[in-house]
């Protein structure tokens, strides 16, 4: 799904306005006025709020894939720093951002997906299952032994996953409370590579990748 520089400049405004007047107060009228464009142009572009909403959230996406690639690929961090990084990192950010805005309830409600133009939600969709494919690959990292290994790695993942999206903080919360969460849920799992976790290299690392004060 390619954005057009008009989208993008439509998706900025909006995200300044849903953070100023709230998901369900925003108006379109102030969203065409303030990005220059007529109420006709901007139904052009988008079918609705619902169109903005999975939009905004597609860049959410987005985002964090980019930062997931960059953390696959470093050689600063080892495997267990790397999961750890990817959780701690996309859990702080989600509830910084979301927090905001409330729109990872509003952008996965599926009211919101059947009023939505299906280019956008299945563009969603896609971005959904590639983030989670490269999830997968951080996955494969860890040192399963036994069948009842692979059992308890899957449950660990469910529960990441779950905590991740549960979270709630604040911008001044300190890192280490959510480094403390996932270090505790990983400490039993294998890894190929030892089962260090420099938590002052990781924190650093996160707070330059996602450029936290």
């Amino acid at each position: 799904m390619l954005v057009t520089e008009l989208e993008k400049k439509i998706l900025n405004v909006a995200k300044v306005l849903i953070e100023r007047d709230g998901v369900f107060s925003f108006k379109l009228s102030d969203l065409a006025r303030l990005s220059g464009i007529s109420r006709p142009t901007l139904y052009s572009q988008f079918r609705g709020k619902e169109d903005i909403f999975i939009c905004l959230y597609i860049r959410h996406l987005e985002f964090a894939r980019e930062n997931l690639v960059t953390i696959i690929n470093t050689d600063y961090l080892n495997n267990k720093e790397r999961l750890i990084a990817y959780y701690v990192g996309s859990s702080y950010f989600m509830s910084v951002e979301f927090s905001r805005t409330g729109l990872l309830a509003i952008a996965t409600n599926k009211s919101v997906e059947e009023a939505a133009a299906n280019q956008s939600v299945t563009a969603m969709k896609e971005r959904q299952e590639d983030l989670h494919s490269l999830i997968g690959q951080l996955w494969d990292r860890v040192q399963p032994e036994t069948d009842s290994d692979i059992a308890f790695i899957t449950s660990l993942r469910t529960a990441a996953d779950m905590i991740k999206h549960g979270v709630s903080f604040t911008r001044g919360t300190e890192l280490r409370v959510i480094f403390s969460t996932f270090k505790a849920l990983f400490s039993p799992i294998r890894w190929k590579d030892g089962m260090a976790c420099d938590e002052e290299k990781v924190e650093d690392y996160i707070r330059n990748l996602y450029a936290w004060d």
